[in-house]
């Protein structure tokens, strides 16, 4: 049989279905002529129909107009697949549409928003007049949207924002570049993974993308649908989790850099009481390089309030004993190792953590909020993170469990908890836009002089970034990473930032923030979300917005760090 679809809304007898009522009614009136129609007896989809009109030719209906149509039908030979594929996928939604009604009493994060009938029958008609390719916002979601936990989606243009953005050729890019980075996010947006995504890019120390999509707050998916809804700007504050290791990282490079410390002394040179349980041989190259054998969370961590009780945490990390010997064995540190570090800076230097951080770069350089934590002042500012994705199933459940000290959707809800957001969290609550975030890792790529100030001397980043570990299997994260003295380093084929990103260095954070910057391309990236999935096929559209970075912007970079 070379019929795909047929779509019987003209002769709504008593056999017609609820959805197709619909259909037809947003058909009505509908101009699809075509200059060659056949007619024909046709039994599609359960239903027999009266001879329909047949689109044989796609071009022929799109520019003829002639007649209104009151059944349609595809011809498997004449139109093109992607474009069948579409238009099936509308016509398998509108049978749904009584099923889709019944289950309206659930929450609407169990499923993405069933599209009414009169825009179904509008999608159809725009398919089959423009080819217009429906796959994202249909036919990806049509399965997914029943299994995972998604927002809804808005049209991008209606919720998006931009900041400042410099001419792309003034550093070498063409507009082509700049389209192509925005569709990735614009895909990324439309998985239903994220309330809100926000993406900076700088190219020779200048803004080429400065962008957001989505909403701060009001579009979480247990939000109800009238809730406020609030856009994201590009001045929206987002959470950079465990990419602020990179950050706390750097300020013992600093300490390092100016003699109050080394790395390899002993941590309980500077902290005794650290020493415990064999734990005196652990130095801050172990702890840097995720060797120090303590990545384990202990439970007592659970309880958010215990970040307003620091001299606890780190009696707690001092009590507990090493899983095995400093330096043997490769495991991701989530929070212990920052702790750790950040006590030994506020020990060296006689000043809290967040006065170091604001003393030293925040303020010689005009920084705004890049800092660990905000003030509650600020808090309206920060955007709400929301789980979604999947459930988060064994094994992977209990693996996250031991990374994190509690389950996976207990984290994001904590993630939003005001004692989180204002404490200091040396390994996971750097609070900032995607812009400053780029503007860090910049100051990074130029040597560590940014705007005519020096903070870090460019052999102190070079030392920073120097592989550590090559592609070893991590075994908290179960996956083989490139690691260097605080960052996670990219690759030729398996990176975090793209294919061919041997040269670049960042931290991802919790779950999809990626920082980062490539000296081959003489860039720097913060990609921002609030979406919080664990795992989810969506996320390859995430990982295409690095990709289609580092495939689109040329191998040029000239500056200190490209060799």
């Amino acid at each position: 049989m070379d019929l795909d679809l047929a779509l019987a809304h003209g002769s709504r007898g008593p056999g017609a279905t609820h959805g197709e009522l619909e259909l037809g009614q947003a058909l009505d009136g509908a101009t699809l002529g075509a200059d060659e129609v056949r007619v024909r007896q046709l039994v599609a989809l359960g239903d027999r129909l009266e001879p329909p009109h047949v689109i044989t030719d796609v071009r022929a209906a799109r520019e003829a107009g002639l007649g209104k149509i009151d059944q349609v039908a595809i011809d498997r030979r004449a139109v093109p697949r992607l474009h069948r594929q579409a238009v099936g996928d509308i016509a398998v939604r509108h049978r749904r549409a009584l099923g889709a009604q019944q289950l309206e009493h659930r929450e609407a994060r169990w499923r993405r928003p069933q599209v009414a009938g009169p825009q179904r029958g509008t999608q159809l008609v725009d398919v089959l007049r423009h080819g217009a390719p429906l796959y994202d916002t249909v036919t990806e979601m049509s399965l997914r949207s029943r299994i995972e936990t998604l927002v809804r989606v808005a049209p991008p243009e209606e919720v998006a924002d931009r900041g400042p953005e410099i001419d792309p050729r003034e550093v070498g890019l063409d507009r082509k570049t700049i389209d192509a980075i925005w569709r990735a996010c614009t895909a990324t947006y439309r998985t239903g993974l994220y309330p809100a995504l926000a993406l900076c890019v700088r190219r020779r120390g200048k803004v080429v993308f400065d962008r957001s999509v989505g909403h701060v707050r009001g579009n979480a998916p247990y939000d109800p649908p009238e809730a406020h809804r609030v856009k994201a700007t590009p001045r929206t504050l987002f959470n950079l989790f465990s990419a602020s290791k990179m950050v706390t990282a750097m300020l013992v490079h600093l300490c390092d850099q100016r003699g109050l410390l080394h790395l390899d002394d002993p941590i309980a040179r500077y902290l005794p009481e650290f020493g415990q349980h064999g734990k005196d041989r652990i130095t801050l190259r172990h702890v840097l390089t995720h060797r120090a054998g303590i990545p384990n969370i202990p439970r007592e961590f659970a309880d958010v309030g215990l970040l307003e009780r620091p001299s606890e945490i780190l009696t707690l990390l001092a009590n507990q004993k090493p899983r095995w010997r400093a330096g043997r064995r490769l495991a991701y540190h989530a929070l212990t190792g920052g702790f750790v570090l950040g006590a030994v800076v506020e020990k060296v230097t006689g000043r809290p953590l967040r006065d170091v951080m604001r003393d030293e770069v925040l303020a010689p350089l005009g920084f705004d909020a890049f800092n660990f934590g905000v003030p509650a002042a600020r808090l309206p500012e920060v955007a709400v993170n929301a789980f979604t994705g999947p459930p988060v199933l064994p094994p992977l459940s209990g693996l996250l469990r031991r990374a994190l000290s509690v389950d996976f959707v207990e984290a994001v809800r904590v993630s939003n908890d005001p004692r989180f957001l204002t404490s200091v969290v040396p390994a996971g609550n750097i609070v900032s836009t995607a812009n400053e975030a780029s503007r860090f890792m910049q100051l990074l790529l130029d040597g560590g002089i940014l705007d005519g100030v020096r903070v870090f001397e460019t052999r102190t980043i070079h030392r920073a970034i120097a592989e550590q570990t090559y592609f070893e299997i991590d075994l908290t994260l179960g996956a083989p990473l490139r690691y260097s003295m605080g960052f996670m380093l990219g690759g030729r084929l398996a990176s975090l930032y793209g294919l061919r990103t041997q040269r670049a260095f960042g931290h991802v954070g919790f779950t999809n923030v990626f920082v980062y910057a490539d000296p081959s391309r003489d860039i720097a990236v913060s990609l921002m979300t609030s979406g919080k999935p664990a795992l989810s096929p969506g996320l390859t559209r995430t990982l295409m917005i690095m990709q289609t970075i580092a495939h689109t912007i040329p191998r040029d970079g000239t500056g200190p760090l490209r060799h």
